[in-house]
């Protein structure tokens, strides 16, 4: 059966669309308590509050719908939550590195474990500049909320 389309494209049509201005999958993640999450070399994840660390600067790669993953560019390791609730860098993506991100109402993202999305552990920084512990977290929380923003 053919359809009315089949004479309008080309039979080596091919859609590819060209890439949009905040489509770039380098970001930085500004927290909404004013530090940005980085990634360092040997796997510790940390927080700054300068716009010029090279280890702020992720790559936010969708994996499904409403699904990322996380990995610094410097350091080429993968965000994610060891069995205690902190966050590490891992050489290898797990399931652990899988995240939800979920725009909440006030327009920041939150982004919660898929590995342990029953114990609702979520990425998180706090007040004082320290990454928390997935355990202490809350999405409802200002430390849980952050922006992606354009990587310098």
């Amino acid at each position: 059966m053919t359809s009315h389309y089949d004479n309008i494209l080309p039979t080596d049509f091919e859609f590819q669309p060209e890439p949009q201005p905040g489509w770039e999958l380098v970001k930085k993640l500004f927290s909404r308590t004013g530090y940005h999450l980085c990634i360092g070399e040997g796997g510790d994840v940390y927080s700054t509050n300068s716009e010029t660390d090279k280890y702020a600067n992720l790559e936010l790669r969708p994996i499904e719908t409403g699904i990322v993953c996380i990995r610094g560019v410097k350091s080429g390791l993968y965000l994610g939550f060891d069995e205690k609730g902190r966050l590490i860098g891992m050489k290898l993506m797990e399931e652990a590195c899988l995240f939800h991100e979920r725009m909440i109402p006030s327009y920041y993202n939150v982004y919660q474990c898929k590995k342990y999305e029953k114990k609702k552990w979520y990425i998180a920084i706090s007040k004082r500049g320290r990454v928390k512990n997935g355990k202490r977290t809350k999405a409802r929380k200002k430390h849980s909320h952050f922006l992606p923003r354009k990587a310098t």
